[in-house]
């Protein structure tokens, strides 16, 4: 009797925390890899990258104090700094997330500020929790770009030691972030920003996660922002979040197209 007492409480108990997960998960599915810009106590930021299919974690360690070209034109000054300007603009780690983006071609969205501020959903969490318990400490391999080749010591525009990137990032980097959905895509870029190295650089972090970007077609500025259409959904949602882009209505011929406007800031 006590232990259908038993079965009668803990079954609904399951049942009720499985669906609270599974509505709670936005982007944990066991097989994409997941990426974090995520806020250390002492200014550095960790890019964390979740691999599923190789049951890997992978640490890369940017000194906050790294000078970067803050996303959204927003100016130029150390990582660290970003964090508070973030939520000064009312976007919170987003703003960290889209500069790491667009100074070392990470593509990356999700993010964790020092207080605990984040954009994943708490089933998420749970399950990175859960996932990160059980990798093995020999399948996570952690990198500080501030004591190899990576980034270089100098004096920066306030006139203090810090850290520069100079040219591209190393292919020794970018290689974790490879994505087999990617892999063999042909991506097209249609570029009305009117401005200069917007659409390559949009190419670069494209060709980055394994995509291969066949044409950018110049065309004359307009006022809008990123459109994406293309025959293959998966990659169409990924590139969707990454550049918050508004998915067009119908197909084409090519795996994906890209139309960037001047509204679009990277």
């Amino acid at each position: 009797m006590k232990k259908r007492k038993f079965w009668f409480f803990i079954i609904p108990i399951c049942l009720f925390a499985y669906l609270f997960i599974r509505l709670n998960t936005g982007y944990w599915n066991g097989i994409d890899k997941i990426t974090t810009v995520v806020e250390r106590e002492n200014g550095d930021t960790e890019v964390v990258l979740v691999d599923p299919k190789l049951k890997e974690i992978v640490y890369l360690i940017i000194p906050g104090d790294t000078e970067v070209s803050v996303a959204r034109n927003l100016g130029t000054m150390r990582l660290k700094n970003v964090w508070r300007l973030g939520i000064n603009e009312g976007i919170g780690g987003s703003l960290v997330a889209q500069t790491v983006t667009r100074n070392f071609m990470f593509p990356v969205t999700l993010w964790i500020d020092v207080n605990g501020g984040t954009n994943i959903p708490i089933g998420d969490r749970f399950l990175l929790k859960i996932f990160n318990l059980k990798t093995k400490n020999l399948d996570k391999t952690e990198i500080n770009l501030g004591e190899g080749q990576f980034l270089k010591k100098s004096i920066l525009s306030d006139g203090e030691l810090g850290y520069k990137l100079y040219g591209q990032i190393s292919n020794r980097l970018t290689v974790y972030f490879a994505d087999d959905f990617f892999v063999g895509k042909k991506i097209y870029i249609k570029d009305a920003t009117g401005a200069f190295g917007v659409a390559k650089n949009v190419g670069k972090i494209i060709e980055v996660m394994g995509g291969k970007v066949t044409a950018i077609e110049k065309l004359p500025a307009e006022a809008s922002s990123c459109q994406i259409a293309g025959s293959d959904k998966k990659i169409i949602s990924k590139i969707s979040l990454l550049f918050s882009c508004k998915k067009e209505m119908g197909t084409k011929k090519v795996d994906l197209e890209i139309r960037l406007g001047s509204d679009f800031f990277l």
